[in-house]
């Protein structure tokens, strides 16, 4: 029997497969059949998904009463994967229903991510959802997510990225993303390379599935607060600091033009949901003098994102600390670091995935092991207006922030 959050949350580590498969889970489901009903949008890509799904979340729940939201990976909690409306998922009944489930789970070897899925599924059954947005933990077509028929499908974006499970090329990314497309269903897309919208075209025409693509939009400032122009929606303004949160929050405003006939949003709620979407751990500040930012971009795309998101912090001295998980292209992401500042040191933190200075071969930049030593000696030796850059994995940049925000 599990007796508390934090058992399960030690559980849950021994439960982290580095095996990308989904033959276990599928033998779990045909032995016990769970069929997903609440109309949902079904989320994919490799930077985005978990903003984009956020505002989606917002915005929807100006329509419905109960809208669930399963993303990952959360920042300090798994509990924070799983909401309804601004409510996160409540201990009691994580408690009740992995202790109903748990011999079974054990029984067919589910990995934590399977489990959490079926948490969050039964969870906004059982809670009475309208509404649910579902991101995908990984690629999607063998994902544990990947187990209902949405109203929607959304492909985010698509580089390279966990090339070890998904393949080697930007071709072989996409064929596992366009899994999550389903017949008749219609898909959106984002900005993809060439070779990449091939594949999904090929498979969206395979399966009848209407694709649509979502339009540019009109930054209208530099520096936060940014607004902008999507189609007839003027003047949208982000409470967020990151320039990239535009493109998300108008694929979400492009999401529900394609609904908008089954599931209809006005316009002044649209607006408003997007104004008040905040998402931690996204270039979000922390502290002041010196300013301390966190980002969790873990991807060589998400920290180009972050590098053009900092363009207008280019005229103080910035200083970035970096860490990352073992399985994470780690040579690019710096490279593209040391275009908005030379300094530059690499550390860790406590995770079973995290790296060590061994896991960085041929190293070029100082190495600190304990990240809270590190995050001193850089404050001590920025300018009250410096600012430091903590980035390289949502699970660090979530450590961080609860060394500075501990009570949220």
């Amino acid at each position: 029997m599990i007796n508390s959050i934090m058992e399960l949350s030690e559980y849950f580590k021994t439960k982290i497969s580095p095996v990308y498969a989904r033959d276990k889970f599928d033998k779990f489901l045909s032995v016990h059949p769970f069929h997903f009903k609440i109309p949902a949008i079904h989320i994919t890509g490799t930077n985005g998904k978990g903003s984009t799904a956020t505002f989606l979340r917002n915005i929807y729940q100006s329509r419905f009463k109960k809208v669930g939201l399963f993303t990952s990976p959360s920042l300090m909690r798994f509990q924070e994967m799983i909401y309804i409306n601004q409510d996160e998922i409540n201990d009691q009944y994580v408690l009740r229903f992995f202790n109903q489930w748990h011999s079974i789970f054990e029984q067919f070897e589910l990995t934590a991510f399977e489990m959490q899925t079926l948490l969050a599924f039964h969870y906004f059954h059982d809670q009475g959802c309208d509404f649910a947005i579902v991101e995908v933990g990984m690629g999607g077509k063998i994902d544990a997510t990947n187990i209902f028929t949405p109203v929607l499908s959304i492909i985010t974006n698509i580089s390279l990225e966990h090339q070890a499970y998904l393949g080697p090329t930007v071709e072989k990314i996409a064929e596992h993303k366009s899994g999550i497309i389903k017949d008749n269903v219609p898909i959106l897309v984002g900005p993809l390379p060439p070779s990449a919208l091939h594949v999904v075209k090929q498979v969206a025409e395979a399966k009848h599935a209407p694709i649509f693509f979502r339009k540019a939009f009109q930054s209208l400032t530099s520096i936060p607060p940014y607004r902008f122009d999507y189609g007839a929606l003027k003047n949208v303004t982000l409470s967020m600091n990151a320039e990239y949160q535009i493109e998300n929050a108008a694929l979400a405003i492009e999401a529900t033009e394609v609904l908008a006939v089954r599931f209809p949003i006005q316009a002044f709620a649209l607006r408003q949901a997007i104004h008040d979407t905040f998402m931690p751990g996204r270039l979000e500040v922390i502290k002041q003098s010196p300013l301390l930012l966190i980002d969790g971009a873990h991807n060589p795309g998400g920290i180009q994102a972050l590098v053009k998101a900092m363009t207008h912090h280019q005229r103080v001295p910035i200083a970035i600390l970096f860490a990352s998980f073992k399985d994470k292209d780690v040579t690019p992401m710096l490279a593209s670091l040391t275009l908005i500042s030379k300094t530059i040191v690499v550390t860790s933190f406590p995770h079973p995935r995290a790296r060590k200075k061994s896991d960085y071969p041929g190293l070029t930049f100082p190495y600190i092991d304990d990240y809270q030593e590190a995050l001193r000696i850089i404050t001590l030796s920025l300018p009250k207006h410096g600012v430091l850059l903590v980035t390289g994995s949502l699970a660090f940049a979530g450590i961080v922030r609860h060394r500075y925000l501990p009570s949220t």
